[in-house]
């Protein structure tokens, strides 16, 4: 969990918040410190507002980006699982790996968006969260969540065995596997 001294986040948006922190180069876009730190805040707020509780998974198929790295410090914070999902396997091979990690939300970029639909489709508990234009209709926007959430720290610090992240690495396409590492220590595969 990103709490107290292990949130670098948090510790440069206090010392140094104008510092430049995330720089995409093909946009050219650039999140400071300070920036970083309230976004991410806001992110937490708003996964929780969606039903986001510690222990859960949040699932990402997206190219990389800023939002990628809110969203790790946000489920970090949060003490809930980022499970990046690669967005070059088919719609069969996400299904199966989302069926298997069970996801209380699922973000999705523009270019992601009809394969995000697809494996959504079937499975109304997910919650979807578009980087741009939804896939179906009551998935809000990353952006909307983010400016009507607030951006205050959570106080309560997280328990330090709390899931932290999840990872789908390559397999044969009849067998996903996953490595879920906690906050502290690694577990094998599962």
């Amino acid at each position: 969990m990103l709490t107290g001294h292990s949130d670098f986040i948090a510790q440069w948006a206090l010392t140094d918040p104008a510092r430049v922190a995330l720089s995409e180069v093909e946009s050219g876009r650039q999140l400071r410190y300070g920036q970083l730190n309230e976004r991410a805040w806001r992110l937490v707020h708003a996964l929780a507002a969606q039903g986001v509780m510690p222990g859960d998974r949040v699932a990402l198929i997206a190219r990389n980006g800023v939002e990628t790295f809110e969203l790790v410090v946000a489920c970090l914070r949060l003490g809930a699982a980022f499970t990046p999902l690669n967005w070059r396997l088919a719609v069969p091979e996400l299904g199966d790996i989302v069926d298997r990690c069970h996801p209380k939300a699922l973000v999705y970029d523009q270019a992601s968006r009809e394969l995000a639909g697809a494996v959504l489709e079937a499975r109304d508990s997910i919650r979807g969260v578009a980087l741009g234009e939804p896939a179906r209709a009551g998935d809000p926007r990353y952006e909307d969540l983010l400016s009507r959430a607030s951006a205050t720290p959570d106080p309560q610090p997280r328990a330090p065995d709390r899931l932290a992240s999840c990872s789908t690495p390559a397999a044969p396409p009849a067998s996903p596997r996953g490595s879920w590492s906690l906050t502290g220590r690694c577990s094998g595969t599962r």
